[in-house]
């Protein structure tokens, strides 16, 4: 499910009419009229930044992995810093960079993180440096992020396009956090608490996905993907000049 009229614009897009709501007074209403040019140029020159939330176990792992191998050369993944233990087939660098509670309370105290959080019992955060080097070099970003770090971030980069991503149902999920093994019974029905909390969350990003089937949903990260170059690509000023 997309959030909103998304899906229609979406769909509006494909047929060569994604005018609606492309006005760039979200990003432009604070700049005069040179400073609107800068600001639309280093739009159009910088990376995107997607960010993607969802309750542990519905599947966004396997999501972002999926749509990664369709964007090899378009996309950098943003992998984000633990102080939990790594899971089973979890690879440092890869998954996760896995720290110490020590190590990472020096990293907040330096102030290398984007954001932070502490979720259940382990701290994650994501480090300054992975995301503006990329966003520099023109490059899209993927995280993968709690709701708390979306939150922040989404306040510090106000462009940044936030996708949660929704099981079809608690039952749903309750069944494949069992399933996974992962964790033992009671950690997954404290993930499965608090999930039904993150849900709640669901309404404040640009777009809700609910994953049934996992390549429908990776179809539809490319279309959004698309979508949201085209914006960026197009932006149009205030006045109906295209930037």
């Amino acid at each position: 499910m997309l959030k909103g009229g998304r899906k229609q614009e979406i769909i509006n897009f494909y047929k060569g009419s994604a005018k609606k709501r492309f006005s760039g007074k979200k990003y432009l209403k604070t700049f005069d009229n040179t400073k609107r040019r800068e600001e639309r140029k280093i739009m159009k020159e910088k990376g995107l930044i997607f960010i993607i939330s969802a309750p542990s176990g519905t599947g966004k792992t396997t999501v972002i992995k999926k749509f990664l191998k369709h964007h090899k050369h378009d996309f950098v993944l943003s992998v984000s810093v633990t102080t939990r233990c790594p899971r089973k087939n979890e690879k440092n660098g890869r998954d996760y960079y896995f720290i110490s509670l020590k190590k990472f309370k020096e990293h907040i105290k330096k102030r290398k993180f984007l954001e932070y959080a502490k979720v259940l019992d382990n701290y994650y955060g994501t480090l300054k440096e992975t995301v503006f080097k990329a966003i520099k070099k023109g490059l899209n970003v993927i995280m993968d992020i709690d709701v708390q770090g979306a939150a922040k971030i989404k306040r510090q980069i106000k462009d940044s396009i936030t996708i949660f991503l929704k099981p079809p149902s608690l039952k749903e999920l309750k069944k494949r956090l069992l399933k996974r093994k992962t964790e033992s019974k009671q950690e997954a029905l404290k993930r499965l608490n608090l999930a039904k909390k993150e849900l709640k969350e669901q309404g404040k990003y640009d777009y809700i996905l609910t994953n049934k089937n996992i390549n429908d949903v990776v179809k539809i990260l490319d279309a959004i993907y698309s979508y949201e170059k085209f914006k960026r690509k197009y932006m149009i000023c205030p006045g109906g000049k295209n930037g």
